[in-house]
């Protein structure tokens, strides 16, 4: 399959990028995908972060990614939500996690295992996965709902 990588910053701004069967997009060491408004991805192929995702944009709503990701690098939300849904999935992420003050990291669906930390002023929301974390967790908030369960 195709494979795309981010070497330097990518932002995106609304809409939707597809990531193909087959294919793979990679965030490589040192780059950095911005989500800002209402961008989101959906994965039917795979989605490496090894550099820095970030959501920013303070005025819009949610960004979400769907499907096959792996977060090896640096998660930053720094403003609103961003969603994580993964629906069958169970993978494991080292990535570092920071979720500033009125932001929200949502993981919506699958089972994800978390060894890095993440920390920050920020929520953190499991709504309908399972999500089992093995570094140090130091957050204003976290909180379930629905199936949601944190470990």
């Amino acid at each position: 399959g195709a494979q795309f990588a981010i070497l330097g910053s990518a932002l995106m701004r609304s809409g939707t990028t597809n990531v193909f069967s087959g294919s793979v997009m990679r965030v490589a060491s040192g780059g950095t995908l911005d989500l800002t408004g209402t961008a989101g991805m959906s994965l039917s192929g795979q989605l490496l972060v090894e550099g820095t995702l970030r959501k920013t944009a303070a005025l819009l709503g949610t960004s979400t990614l769907s499907g096959d990701y792996q977060l090896n690098g640096t998660v930053e939300v720094q403003a609103n939500t961003l969603t994580l849904s993964g629906a069958g999935l169970e993978v494991s992420h080292p990535a570092e996690i920071t979720i500033a003050s009125g932001a929200t990291l949502n993981f919506a669906d699958g089972l994800h295992e978390f060894t890095g930390d993440i920390t920050g002023a920020g929520r953190l929301l499991v709504s309908n996965g399972q999500m089992d974390v093995n570094g140090i967790v130091s957050l204003a908030a976290i909180e379930t709902s629905g199936s949601g369960a944190f470990r």
